[in-house]
């Protein structure tokens, strides 16, 4: 999935007068890619970036309690890797 970025560089690049075919080979994607990102944004689809997890989220109990133990930041990792 492309971010969101992408979007408003395909559209951009769009605007100024670039056809598909360069926009695919400027931003080294799939033609058919750009294709769809410019019908989406010309039917007016809300272009959203999906949320994703917090990588510490399982950690997160960890990390507080040894927060509140004054640990530094390194000692908390060396903790949860071992």
């Amino acid at each position: 999935m492309l971010r969101e970025a992408m979007y408003t560089t395909i559209k951009t690049l769009f605007d100024k007068g670039y056809n598909k075919t360069q926009i695919d080979q400027m931003l080294e994607i799939d033609r058919g890619t750009v294709r769809k990102v410019l019908k989406r944004i010309e039917n007016g689809e809300e272009i959203r970036r999906e949320s994703v997890g917090f990588i510490l989220e399982p950690y997160k109990e960890i990390v507080h309690i040894k927060s509140e133990q004054e640990l530094d930041a390194k000692r908390i990792f060396q903790d949860i890797l071992e």
